[in-house]
């Protein structure tokens, strides 16, 4: 595969192992619209919102994993993607508090104060509401507690997006955990691979499972976004 630093769909099928007409429905090109225009300044962006909506719609996952919710801007379009086909579960795991969200971060790093002072009720408040405005609540199974509990819970992934700690070691964490269970030609997205930490980058320990195991397809937001396929 030829990795793009866009988002082009075309990189999933260089083998013409997917049928890219799927995404000229006019009914999932309106949903698309709707939902690039609903993330518009959000933590979504428009190439990312349709990477999560189009590998879905592609590729037909039973299931779907994410770690890291936050207000649910990347969650929507992964669940449209799964309403739209009729088919799939998402299992949304987000612990939605302030003491997981800084676990492992130096005390006085900016990353720290910011987590520090959400209002994490709220904030799951608005991802509740998002589920129920687009009415997704029958793909998603939301585990609302930290992800070394949850991977219990979760069957094999055939999509995971990982966007959880951002501490080096909660995020090789996530990459232990999780990536394991994505089944062979099954996909995973890496956010935030380029957050920094006390200056310090600190997804890279957590990049290398990635490398071990998969390819690199796509990488998007100046490489803050990485898509990869199992091997």
């Amino acid at each position: 595969m030829t990795t793009t630093a866009e988002w082009y769909a075309d990189c999933l099928s260089l083998n013409d192992e997917y049928d890219l007409s799927a995404l000229q429905d006019p009914a999932l090109l309106s949903l698309e619209t709707r939902i690039v225009e609903h993330l518009t300044n959000s933590w979504c962006t428009e190439q990312k919102a349709r990477l999560l909506l189009e590998v879905v719609v592609l590729t037909t996952p039973a299931v779907c994993v994410e770690i890291g919710a936050f207000t649910g801007s990347c969650t929507l379009p992964m669940a449209a993607g799964l309403s739209y086909l009729q088919h799939g579960h998402a299992h949304i795991i987000d612990a939605w508090s302030n003491a997981e969200a800084v676990r492992g971060l130096p005390p006085d790093d900016v990353n720290t104060v910011w987590w520090s002072g959400l209002d994490m009720a709220a904030v799951k408040g608005q991802f509740t509401q998002m589920l129920h405005d687009w009415q997704l609540t029958h793909v998603c199974d939301v585990l609302p507690e930290p992800s070394r509990d949850a991977v219990s819970k979760v069957p094999s992934i055939d999509f995971l997006h990982l966007d959880g700690n951002f501490s080096e070691q909660g995020a090789l964490l996530d990459s232990e955990l999780y990536l394991p269970k994505v089944t062979t030609g099954g996909y995973a997205l890496l956010s935030n691979a380029l957050v920094t930490v006390a200056s310090l980058p600190t997804k890279m320990k957590a990049l290398r499972p990635f490398f071990e195991s998969c390819e690199i397809i796509a990488e998007l937001d100046g490489g803050n976004t990485l898509l990869f396929r199992k091997r």
